[in-house]
């Protein structure tokens, strides 16, 4: 089958499990049956295309199945490593019915989370009950509800396999305990994909400077334990080497918490292997698209992962538009190449970024091209001294700490200018013409008679005013409007328009991390005043976290003693970008000529 089939086919299984139909049985088996005798491409595409969306139908009858509270005690099965919430903890869990259940629960019944860690065991008591909504998270998760528990502990270690991956990581945490909780939750965030010690302040900040995959396991992790692994291998036969290096990629998958972006990569991985094995040569674009559909064919719920659909995206830039690009970019070739490759990398994974999480910044593709060395260094680094730090102790983990320390210092300055309000942010049109760009060398590389060097220069003129022309919008929005307008509302976070700046209005469920979110949706990220009408200490926090990443222009409370530097609510007219307003009794903006009591 040629490559062009072969993107076709997986193209088609893609549908076919994102539209989910359900498909008599007998249909399935029919339609298989004569692909595997006529051996066509189109009977392929045909056959396959209906088997994915067959089994994406049955697999989502087991998404969402608890129509109805009922009680559960018994044993379960830790699913993913247990996380402190505002509320308490949250967790994912199997039990003994195989249903995955999202379990929320307070503190104190909790406690024995705060040791435990995924695959391994524990005994509950709860009640389970139906999801409110089934976001596409959820349903690439295989949730079928969640469970409110009223007491848990702690029941064993799980297999052996879990003992050995959860002794590594708490061994590589242990290591690196000279540095403060901020340090160690960004190290284990890059060496294992630990989000979870991460504060909202830093994720706002490695997201909106677009390095946030540094923070995610992903195919970069597995390339380094290969490598690392590489004078090990070398020395076996040809199966053998293949049969540890299966065993190797399992390992770390489990070790990475079998997360979707290192699906792909592992995949990738043991296809080429079992090429090799076979004394065969495949091109890394036939690799990417068999893996795609072996891996949604296995579970079809992966493509609502959004860690699946950027890692599919960034390695389709990267095979497809990274060495066309270098061969038209001017420079040294030690400038070309690396930039080829955060250019071809971000080209379509920006899109995805841009339309979930808001615009991201100008200097995204020179942050990456010297974010990704200092974090590939520091994963080798914790992976090599980590648990040997964590097996001696000191003095030898405050040793291994300094090159960390220094690391994580260097990735956090550039997440930090990357993330200045001050540096204009690209919306999802200069994603769109950013791709386009990258897009060029590669269209002309494929037809070179469809498009000259003449045609690309103008294409790319025209890429270029298309993105001048977004960040415009970042500097100074279009949209003025002259009396206050509410344009967003998240929980506890008001989004007010005033001419063309913004004030916010923070009430009981505003926090830090939708505070940051809310900003990070914004194209100018510049807030002239805040307004906190209630929330007490959480309001404060929300705020705090507010001025670590912009600079509010000013901060007034009906409390004021409850957040630091806040002033009392003004009673007259206020003038923000030339327009005048009143904040009302319940500080919210309204119009100047309103009377205000």
């Amino acid at each position: 089958m040629s490559e062009r089939s072969l993107i076709l086919v997986a193209l088609g299984v893609v549908f076919g499990a994102a539209v989910s139909w359900e498909v008599p049985g007998i249909v399935v088996v029919g339609v298989c049956a004569l692909a595997l005798l006529v051996r066509h491409p189109a009977c392929a595409l045909v056959a396959l295309t209906v088997l994915a969306t067959s089994l994406a139908s049955r697999a989502e009858e087991g998404v969402a199945t608890v129509r109805h509270s009922e009680a559960i005690d018994g044993i379960a099965d830790l699913v993913s490593d247990p996380a402190r919430a505002e509320f308490g903890w949250t967790v994912e869990l199997r039990v003994h019915d195989g249903r995955r259940l999202w379990a929320q629960m307070p503190h104190e019944v909790g406690a024995a989370l705060a040791t435990l860690r995924m695959g391994e065991r524990v005994r509950l008591e709860g009640v389970v009950s139906p999801l409110d909504a089934t976001p596409s998270w959820m349903k690439s998760r295989h949730l079928a509800g969640r469970v409110t528990v009223r007491r848990l502990d702690a029941y064993d270690r799980g297999p052996l396999l879990w003992r050995s991956v959860n002794a590594v990581q708490r061994l590589t945490g242990a290591g690196m305990q000279p540095l403060d909780e901020q340090q160690r939750a960004l190290y284990l965030g890059i060496v294992f994909g630990d989000d979870r010690g991460q504060s909202a302040v830093q994720q706002y900040r490695f997201r909106a400077s677009g390095i946030a995959h540094l923070l995610a396991v992903s195919g970069q992790n597995l390339a380094l334990m290969v490598v690392v692994a590489a004078p090990l291998l070398g020395r076996l036969a040809r199966t053998p080497r293949v049969a540890v290096s299966a065993v190797l990629i399992v390992w770390f998958c489990v070790l990475t918490r079998i997360e979707p972006s290192v699906l792909r990569a592992a995949a990738m991985v043991l296809i080429a292997a079992v090429a090799w094995w076979h004394g065969r040569f495949v091109s890394a674009r036939r690799i990417l698209w068999v893996a795609v559909i072996a891996l949604v064919l296995i579970d079809p719920l992966l493509i609502w992962s959004l860690g699946f659909r950027l890692s599919v995206a960034a390695s389709i830039g990267l095979i497809e538009f990274a060495r066309p690009l270098a061969e038209r970019l001017r420079g040294p070739r030690w400038f070309r190449q690396p930039l080829a490759v955060a250019l071809a990398a971000q080209s379509l994974t920006s899109l995805l970024l841009v339309n979930t999480f808001g615009p991201t910044s100008l200097l995204s593709p020179i942050v990456n091209l010297l974010a990704v060395p200092i974090g590939g260094a520091l994963m080798v680094w914790g992976a090599a001294t980590g648990p040997l730090a964590g097996i001696l102790g000191a003095p030898v983990d405050e040793f291994a700490s300094w090159p960390a320390r220094a690391l994580l210092w260097g990735l956090d300055a550039l997440a930090t200018v990357g993330a200045h309000p001050g540096i204009p942010r690209v919306g999802l049109g200069g994603a769109v013409a950013t791709a386009f760009g990258c897009a060029l060398p590669w269209a002309s590389l494929h037809w070179p008679g469809a498009i000259g060097t003449r045609g690309i220069r103008r294409l790319m003129v025209v890429a270029v005013v298309v993105v001048v022309g977004d960040l415009t919008l970042s500097v100074r929005p279009f949209s003025s409007v002259g009396e206050p307008r509410l344009v967003a509302e998240v929980a506890g976070v008001e989004r007010w328009q005033i001419g063309r700046s913004e004030v916010w209005v923070l009430d009981g469920g505003a926090t830090p991390r939708r505070v940051l979110d809310a900003l990070g949706s914004m194209r100018r990220p510049v807030v002239a005043l805040v307004v906190v009408v209630g929330g007490g200490k959480r309001s404060a926090g929300a705020v705090w976290a507010l001025r670590q990443v912009a600079e509010p222009g000013a901060i007034v409370a009906m409390r004021p003693e409850l957040v630091a530097d806040a002033g009392s609510l003004p009673a007259g007219i206020l003038v923000v970008d030339g327009v005048a307003f009143r904040l009302g009794g319940d500080g919210r903006p309204a119009p100047a000529h309103d009377a205000v009591h």
